[in-house]
């Protein structure tokens, strides 16, 4: 390895940490340096500095990234997960409202097990992304896994209840028809 590549080698180790502990300063001095490395994935686990920051709830770095390499919203890590599937996880509901602003087909997005962001938030106990979610995209409340599951299976009973009321407003909804919406 040439000193170069040495060199671009720590700096996107540095990009990516300063992304997973919200240091917005690193991150822009080292894309300064390169601006390439924001499109590197780590090797390990296939994360990008926003799936980093979208996992550690620093919005303002998720808002710089998006901005300014708006294609990272749609990269998979090694598991098909998506910046939007950790948001949700980690129950940061500013990104998940960020990242569905600027990339709405987020919201449909799966895992490797067919999970949407509202089936990861259910999993997780995130009550709050959960409502969030079902107020933005009311149509996941329908979306299946992989094992043909809502998100209502996976997760407590209040928030159960909530996504069903959510399926059954969309359906009477869907059945009215537009006069009906």
């Amino acid at each position: 390895m040439n000193d170069e590549a040495e060199l671009d080698a720590a700096r996107h180790k540095w990009l990516l940490e300063a992304a997973r502990l919200g240091d917005l300063g690193v991150v822009r001095a080292v894309l300064k340096a390169n601006p390439l490395l924001a499109k590197r994935a780590d090797s390990r686990n296939g994360f990008t500095i926003l799936h980093r920051a979208a996992q550690g709830g620093h919005k303002e770095i998720v808002d710089f990234v998006l901005s300014n390499v708006p294609s990272l919203a749609k990269e998979h890590d090694q598991h098909h997960c998506t910046a939007l599937h950790w948001a949700a996880q980690t129950g940061h509901g500013g990104i998940v409202k960020l990242l569905l602003r600027k990339h709405p087909e987020l919201a449909k997005e799966k895992d490797e097990n067919g999970n949407t962001a509202l089936h990861t938030a259910a999993l997780h106990g995130q009550h709050e992304v959960v409502s969030l979610l079902l107020r933005e995209c009311p149509d996941l409340a329908h979306e299946e896994d992989d094992r043909q599951r809502t998100a209502d299976a996976y997760a407590g009973e209040q928030v159960a209840r909530l996504i069903q009321k959510t399926r059954i407003r969309e359906t009477a909804a869907r059945r009215a028809g537009p006069r009906g919406r």
